[in-house]
């Protein structure tokens, strides 16, 4: 029977009778392909459509929940306009116009929220908010100073390439340039050992002028250039730096084990002279060429077997990637940029034959960790974000006490006694960036607690959402004060660690923390503490060589630290005009202890002189986001 009369339907027709919508008897080949002599094309079965379910789904549920719970929304939205926000900046040149973004973890945007809480609504109208972060544009930068750092100006030397030496310098002077770099910034830019370096050296020195172009030569003049600038010599650095550059962009786009170092120098010899973005867009340039040159993975063997000469090249290539992946990661989280290297991307054996690095490569898995994980726009709670923080802290906690002796440093103030203050230049670097590390990780806590102190609307934070920013508060005061401690002692005793300018970097956001937290509660007893060690903070700051950039510092922490000062005498004043209101009078005076809410530290006279109510100051939706008519 032909199956277009058969009156049966099969559920798997074929193509053609598909197009043509008659009915199959679903065989290969079927009766009406069969009988039309054309090519029968079995059908695929279809899928059974997808009905959506009377009972909601559990993701549904849980949008829903979202949706009915204003407490969730109002912490996310919190979140949000708090840790999830970036900075922007342009600046005009006769050229072109520079436009700059520093994300949520950067210092830029930590210290555009000072501003904002120290100075309140008086602040020039200075964020916009989209669907998924708060933006601020950069006023505080600019009043505070740090335009020239935030835009990566150059440095103050004004003589012109032309007018620079293209000799190098003398023998003993780059020799005295050379060592002083292997005493200090050669730890922070480690893939290779000392020796190399130092043969690298007298080979150039030693070789003919027309063979000082070879790429060791030039791998030799950016570690010169470093060290020149370290030593107080701004034109040897300059002229140095040029030569490095201009042979650099000669080789085009040809890549080698030494153009990636020579970028990571380079990267270095922007990050010393106060220019971070030049130093992240170079990092950037070294990633490419490690992954042109194969560095994420394993060099093959030549033969099955490796000989010595070999196996130290092999270890110098893996040195200097993961020199590169913990300086990517360093660089990115102080930025607030994503990093260059992927973990996923990586095929070589961790550097467990260097203590020192293998510290700074855990140290910057937990950067990674911290800039996602934190710093992400992750929809949740404020008690998931305390969450998160703590699992951090305690993994650095862990990893501070897995480190080797010879790496270790005091982690609090009762430890200082354990160590020497005769920090080796490795073990003070490592500490900078383990107590910057934890500074940042802590940093949100300081910024929701305060605003959560200014907010006038109704409180959507649990009380154990409140103590547990307060605890990270408390241990991020710590960890600022400690590290400060611990700078001030080594210098003392080691002359050649005020050689090491990156830490006035490092000392400056230990300050603009302490400043912080004084700024969230100004009212509350212990904040001399807190300006004790600021103060210790800018005493280091004269142990260290002066240039534009410690004097850029010294400037913002020193006036920044002023107001501070006159905002917890304000808020003082406030506290005690407050309790003397509420004093009975001598007629029913009892003796009883008469306390006072702390919450209201802050009365309505802190602002009077600005004539701003101080309903308005600290009600986000009308301060931050309305602009003006």
């Amino acid at each position: 029977m032909n199956a277009s009369k058969s009156g049966l339907r099969t559920a798997l027709a074929c193509a053609p009778c598909r197009l043509s919508k008659t009915k199959c008897n679903g065989q290969e080949p079927c009766a009406r392909c069969k009988d039309r002599g054309i090519v029968c094309i079995p059908g695929v079965k279809r899928r059974n459509p997808v009905r959506k379910p009377a009972i909601p789904s559990l993701n549904e549920n849980s949008r829903m929940d979202d949706a009915e719970a204003p407490e969730s929304s109002a912490q996310a939205d919190l979140l949000k306009e708090e840790v999830h926000c970036s900075i922007w900046g342009s600046e005009a040149s006769e050229s072109s116009t520079m436009n700059l973004h520093y994300g949520p973890s950067s210092t830029f945007v930590f210290l555009q929220q000072l501003h904002r809480f120290l100075l309140g609504s008086g602040a020039p109208r200075q964020s916009t908010i989209n669907s998924r972060s708060t933006n601020y544009t950069a006023e505080a930068i600019s009043e505070f100073g740090y335009s020239g750092i935030f835009f990566g100006n150059e440095s103050d030397n004004k003589e012109s390439a032309a007018g620079l030496s293209q000799e190098l310098p003398s023998f003993d002077l780059a020799a005295t340039f050379l060592e002083l770099y292997l005493t200090t910034v050669h730890y922070a830019v480690l893939f290779c050992d000392k020796g190399t370096l130092r043969k690298l050296f007298y080979n150039m020195y030693s070789a003919q002028p027309s063979n000082q172009n070879s790429r060791d030569s030039t791998l030799v003049m950016a570690v010169l250039a470093i060290g020149a600038f370290i030593s107080n010599y701004p034109v040897w650095a300059d002229s140095l730096y040029r030569r490095v550059v201009q042979r650099l962009d000669s080789w085009g786009d040809s890549v080698s084990l030494r153009s990636v170092q020579i970028s990571m120098l380079l990267s270095e010899y922007h990050h010393s002279q106060g220019r971070p973005n030049s130093a992240m867009l170079s990092i950037g340039r070294a990633v490419h060429k490690a992954f042109a040159v194969g560095l994420h993975r394993d060099m093959p063997s030549q033969g099955g077997t490796r000989d010595s000469t070999e196996s130290d090249r092999s270890r110098e290539r893996q040195t200097t990637f993961w020199s590169l992946f913990a300086h990517d990661r360093n660089v990115s989280l102080s930025l607030g940029r994503p990093a260059s290297i992927n973990e996923l991307d990586i095929d070589v054996q961790d550097p467990s034959w260097d203590s020192g690095l293998m510290a700074a490569v855990a140290l910057g898995r937990i950067s990674y960790k911290l800039n996602y994980n934190i710093y992400g726009r992750n929809r949740g709670s404020i008690s998931d974000l305390c969450r998160k923080v703590q699992e951090i802290y305690e993994e650095m906690i862990a990893l501070h006490r897995s480190l080797p002796q010879d790496q270790k440093f005091p982690l609090s103030e009762s430890e200082l006694g354990q160590y020497s203050a005769n920090l080796t230049a490795s073990q003070m670097i490592l500490a900078f960036h383990f107590f910057q590390t934890m500074i940042i990780t802590l940093r949100p806590c300081l910024v929701l607690d305060a605003a959560r102190r200014r907010s006038t609307k109704t409180s959507t934070v649990s009380s154990e959402a409140v103590t547990r920013l307060n605890g990270a508060a408390d241990r991020c005061r710590d960890a600022s004060i400690h590290i400060i401690n611990v700078f001030y002692r080594a210098i003392k005793v080691s002359s050649f660690i005020s050689c090491m300018r990156h830490s006035r970097f490092f000392i400056e956001g230990a300050c603009f923390a302490l400043l912080f937290d004084v700024v969230r509660d100004p009212a509350r007893d212990g904040c001399e503490r807190n300006f004790e060690a600021i103060e210790q903070g800018l005493n280091c700051f004269t142990l260290l060589p002066a240039d534009r950039l410690l004097m850029i510092s010294t400037a913002g922490v020193g006036r920044i630290l002023e107001l501070t000062k006159q905002m917890v005498a304000t808020a003082r004043a406030e506290t005690n005009d407050k309790v003397d209101n509420q004093l009975p009078s001598s007629m029913d005076f009892s003796g009883e202890s008469i306390g006072f809410d702390q919450g209201q530290a802050l009365g309505e006279g802190l602002w009077d002189e600005a004539g701003i109510s101080n309903n308005n100051i600290f009600d986000m939706s009308y301060y931050l986001w309305c602009e003006d008519p």
